[in-house]
């Protein structure tokens, strides 16, 4: 008998019985089990992310370490261990680390966490949030098995199978469990580290929380380590060109470069297509292709020249708003930082100064009262004198009051 005859049947049997797992650097499918430590995970597809569908138990050596290192892994209230962080990244501090998760996987980002939550999400779910949001992800996120661990039906569609395994407090004592599901993610802000947290308390939503205490140990999952790419595009309107690299392309959770949307001769920059209103933008954290039109209109045609009374001003910030108000004006406003545009009656006049600097502002024509104020309601009332301007009005100007102030925007 010679030798494939042989190893045919017995390939045969393997598959028969189900023997064939995916170890470490073998082809894998989202949805094969992964084998780590001894143990076989199975996976799950959760919109474009493949995820663990258990707790991870592996052991680093974390059992051995006592509990006061900060440094130590132990059992928790259901399947899967509770790590300390440290353990849980294996002594890393990258974002995006492997920690001890396999190969080609790695301890969920905060990003990570969001994107899942969002895509199971029908209600509101911040990304920046420090509270309870993101309905029904809770419930789709949890294993269905437990009882009295949903909340509404459908539960558990997701295949996540979230435990409530609940945590160890910094002493070692469990709390929590067949009430709380507890997650560390590798991000960090200064020394809290963000979490996600699903609570039989808080019926289908999932917190996020900065977690301050590392050596508070809490369930891990691995997700699968995608190089994904997107794509940044830049288009300039009729009227304008874009300043830098219009096309680029960057990996996923990373940061594009700066383009500044320019306005030619005779239009003025309106707003990016995405509701942007700063000439510059530089977009970060970048998890979608992103695709943008930076919009332009035609300046409008100035009046006859006149007078003319130009002062200086200093904004102390970005994206600051310049305000005053104006009674019977027929005038050139010019703003000191390209934009240009008449105004003729009675009403409040603005302009946002997307950069922080000095600018001569000039106004040509005539007015019977300028007034810079300290609020929007300046228009029948006395404005408030905060400081006097300091450059002389031409008497031709024909002004009754001048006052200036500035109201910056949060």
């Amino acid at each position: 008998m010679n030798k494939l005859s042989i190893t045919l049947p017995l390939i045969l049997i393997f598959l028969f019985l189900g023997w064939f797992q995916v170890t470490e650097g073998q082809d894998f499918s989202c949805g094969d089990t992964v084998e780590h430590g001894g143990y076989s995970y199975p996976t799950v597809e959760i919109g474009n992310q493949c995820w663990f569908a258990e707790d991870l138990q592996y052991d680093s050596g974390c059992i051995e370490n006592d509990w006061a290192s900060g440094n130590a892994c132990d059992t928790g209230g259901y399947d899967g261990f509770l790590y300390q962080w440290p353990a849980a990244m294996d002594g890393s501090n990258e974002e995006r680390a492997q920690g001890i998760c396999p190969n080609d996987w790695h301890i969920p980002t905060d990003t990570d966490w969001h994107i899942l939550e969002n895509y199971l999400a029908t209600g509101d779910c911040d990304p920046l949030r420090d509270d309870w949001e993101c309905v029904p992800a809770g419930d789709q996120l949890r294993d269905s098995e437990v009882e009295g661990w949903c909340y509404s039906s459908p539960c558990g569609e997701s295949g996540f199978n979230a435990l409530p395994s609940g945590g160890r407090l910094p002493d070692g004592s469990l709390m929590g469990v067949d009430e709380d599901s507890l997650f560390w993610s590798s991000s960090t802000d200064n020394s809290d580290i963000y979490i996600r947290v699903i609570s039989v308390w808080e019926q289908n939503t999932v917190s996020r929380f900065a977690m301050d205490t590392p050596s508070f140990g809490i369930s891990v999952r691995c997700i699968e380590t995608l190089e994904i790419e997107h794509t940044l595009t830049y288009i300039a309107g009729e009227g304008g060109s874009i300043i830098g690299e219009a096309n680029q392309t960057v990996s996923f959770g990373e940061d594009g470069s700066e383009v500044t949307a320019s306005p030619n001769e005779g239009y003025e920059f309106d707003e990016w297509s995405d509701g942007v209103t700063s000439e510059s933008r530089t977009d970060t954290n970048v998890t979608e292709d992103i695709e943008v039109t930076a919009l332009f209109s035609e300046e409008e045609e100035l009046l006859p020249e006149g007078p003319e009374w130009t002062f200086q001003i200093e904004t102390t910030g970005n994206s600051q708003d310049f305000i005053f108000y104006t009674e019977d004006a027929e005038m050139n406003i010019y703003w000191g930082d390209g934009v240009n545009e008449p105004f003729i009656g009675s009403d409040y006049v603005s302009h946002t100064y997307s950069n922080q600097g000095t600018y001569n502002i000039t106004l040509e024509g005539t007015a019977t009262r300028v007034a810079f104020c300290n609020s929007w309601n300046c228009a029948n009332t006395t404005p408030e004198l905060l400081y006097d301007i300091l450059t002389p009005i031409p008497a031709e100007f024909g002004l009754t009051s001048a006052k200036k102030c500035f109201l910056e925007q949060n």
